[in-house]
C-alpha cells in the first residue's frame, strides 16, 4: 500500500532545503537514469538533493521511505551552476503529496525546469485561499496519471495555477491522459501562460478554466481532448487569451459553456453543452447574463480590454436556453462582429448575421448545421436515404441521392437534387433513382437505330419515378 506524505511542500524548482534531512536517502527516493537503471548518488541525502542531482531525461522516483520527510516543508531548485533547461520526471510512485498549511504542495518557479509529474496524487487540504496543490509559476509541467485535488472550499487561486499576475511569459502546463483535477476552480492562468489539455478530466464548482482581466500578455490555451465540466460556467475568459478548441467535451451544469469578455476563441471541434435557466452574474462584473448558452460573448460590460471575437468552424454546440450562441449587447439586438460562423452543429438556429450571405445552413431533425459540417451531413444523408434535409440558406447541388432522401428548400438559394431543381418552399423526394453503369455501351451500328430507340423508351419506363410537391405555407 502506498503512503501519504503529509504537509510536504515542494517548491519545484527552488534553491535550498529549509528543513532537516531525512533518515536515509535511499528510503526516500531514487534516481533512474535514461537506461532505467538506478543511478548511484552519494550526494542524495535529502529530497532537495535529488532534484539538484537529477540529469537530463532522468527520473526521481519516490519510495515508501518518503514518509520520513520532515513536515516543515522542502524547497527544491536547480543549482545555480546548472541554470540551463533541463527535462526530468518526478514519479510519485503511487504516493499522495498533501499539505494542510499555508504553502502550496508543489510549486514550479524556475524557467529552466521542464518537469513531468506522474503516477500519484497531489492535494491541498489547508485553508489559505491562495494556496494550491500545484503552481507552475515559471518553467513547464506535464501531468500524466495524476490526481490533483484542492479541498479548500474558500479557494480563489485554483487547483492548478499557471503563471502569476505581473509576471510576463510565465508558466506552461500540459494535461495528459489519466489526470484528474478537482476543486472550486480547475486551472487558472495568468499573463502570458500556456495551457494545453490533451486528455484527462477537470471537475470544478466554479470555473473549470479561467483567466484574469488585468493580464497584459496574451495567454494561449488549447483543448485537444478531455472532459471539462463545472457546476456553473465551464470556461470564463475575461483575459487577453487565445483559446482554441479542437476536441474534447465541455459541460456547464448551470451557466455558460464558454463566456468571453476579451481575447479570441476558435472552435474547430469538440462538444460544448450548457444547461440552466434564468440569469446570473459571471466573474466580478454585476451584469446579468443568460444561463444555458453554449458560447456567450459579452463586449458590452466595461472595464475589460480589447473586443473579443469567436470563430466557429466545427464542433457540436447544445444549450438549454433560447440561443445556442449569444452576443450580449445590453438590448435585444446582437452584434455581427462578435461571431464568425463557418461550420459546426447547433441545437438551435444560428442568427444569420453571424454567417456569410452564401454560407450553407441546413437542419436535419433538431440539429442545425453550417458550412462544411452541413455539406458532410448532406453527403452522408443522401447516401443513406430515409432522411429529410431542410435547406435554410445557401445554394446547393446534391448528386447520387438514393431512395427516400427528401429535400425541403426553405431559403432563396438555388437547390438541385440529382439534377432536378427544388425551388423555394418546395419539397422533393427521391424514389427508386436510376443507377448509372460504370461500363460503356458499344458504339451502335447503323442497323441498330430502331432497337436502340425501343430500348431507350423501355428504360424511361423502368428507371424509376420522382415525387415533387409544393410545401404548404
Amino acid at each position: 500500500m502506498k503512503k501519504t506524505i503529509s504537509a510536504l511542500c515542494l517548491f519545484a524548482v527552488g534553491v535550498f532545503m529549509s528543513t532537516t534531512s531525512v533518515h536515509a536517502a535511499s528510503a526516500i527516493a531514487q534516481i533512474l537514469g535514461t537506461d532505467g537503471k538506478v543511478k548511484d548518488c552519494q550526494a542524495c541525502t535529502n529530497l532537495s538533493s535529488f532534484f539538484a542531482n537529477v540529469g537530463e531525461g532522468e527520473t526521481i522516483q519516490l519510495l515508501d521511505g518518503a514518509t520520513d520527510i520532515d513536515t516543515n516543508g522542502i524547497s527544491i531548485e536547480l543549482p545555480r551552476e546548472l541554470q540551463s533547461p533541463r527535462s526530468f520526471t518526478f514519479d510519485l510512485n503511487g504516493h499522495t503529496l498533501s499539505v494542510s498549511g499555508a504553502n502550496s504542495t508543489i510549486r514550479v518557479k524556475d524557467a529552466n525546469a521542464h518537469i513531468t509529474i506522474k503516477n500519484g496524487t497531489i492535494k491541498y487540504e489547508g485553508s489559505d485561499p491562495t494556496a494550491a496543490p500545484l503552481k507552475v509559476l515559471k518553467g513547464e509541467a506535464n501531468l500524466e496519471d495524476v490526481k490533483v485535488e484542492n479541498t479548500n472550499e474558500s479557494s480563489t487561486g485554483g487547483t492548478i495555477q499557471v503563471g502569476n499576475i505581473g509576471d510576463d511569459n510565465t508558466g506552461k502546463l500540459t494535461v495528459n491522459a489519466g489526470t484528474e483535477i478537482t476543486g472550486q476552480y480547475g486551472i487558472t492562468y495568468f499573463n502570458g501562460s500556456t495551457v494545453t489539455i490533451n486528455d484527462g478530466t477537470i471537475n470544478a464548482k466554479v470555473f473549470a478554466l479561467s483567466g484574469n482581466g488585468s493580464d497584459t500578455q496574451e495567454n494561449t490555451v488549447t483543448i485537444n481532448g478531455g472532459n471539462i465540466s463545472s457546476e456553473s460556467t465551464a470556461i470564463y475568459q475575461p483575459s487577453n487569451t487565445k483559446l482554441t478548441i479542437n476536441n474534447g467535451k465541455i459541460t456547464a451544469e448551470n451557466g455558460v459553456g464558454v463566456a468571453v469578455r476579451q481575447g479570441t476563441v476558435d472552435v474547430k471541434g469538440g462538444t460544448i453543452t450548457a444547461s440552466g435557466t434564468g440569469k446570473g452574474t459571471i466573474g466580478a462584473a454585476e451584469t446579468q447574463l443568460n444561463k444555458g448558452v453554449a458560447i456567450l460573448v459579452d463586449n458590452k460590460t466595461e472595464n475589460y480590454g480589447s473586443k473579443s471575437k469567436v470563430t466557429i468552424a466545427g464542433g457540436n454546440l447544445n444549450s438549454a436556453g433560447d440561443k445556442t450562441i449569444e452576443s450580449y449587447t445590453g438590448n435585444d439586438t446582437e452584434s455581427k462582429d462578435d461571431f464568425v460562423v463557418t461550420g459546426g452543429a447547433f441545437d438551435k438556429a444560428v442568427n444569420p448575421i453571424f454567417m456569410g450571405e452564401n454560407e450553407i445552413e441546413i437542419s436535419i431533425g433538431d440539429t442545425y448545421m453550417i458550412g462544411n459540417t452541413a455539406k458532410n451531413a448532406i453527403k452522408e444523408a443522401s447516401k443513406n436515404g430515409k432522411t429529410t434535409v431542410e435547406i435554410i440558406q445557401g445554394d446547393l447541388e446534391i448528386t447520387g441521392a438514393v431512395d427516400g432522401f427528401t429535400v425541403k428548400n426553405l431559403g432563396n438559394g438555388t437547390v438541385k437534387v440529382n439534377g432536378t431543381s427544388v425551388t423555394t418552399n418546395n419539397e422533393y423526394s427521391v424514389v427508386n433513382p436510376k443507377t448509372e453503369s460504370n461500363e460503356k455501351d458499344p458504339e451502335p451500328e447503323t442497323g441498330d437505330v430502331f432497337s436502340i430507340a425501343l430500348v431507350g423508351i423501355m428504360t424511361l419506363g423502368l428507371a424509376g419515378t420522382y415525387t415533387f410537391k409544393k410545401l404548404h405555407n
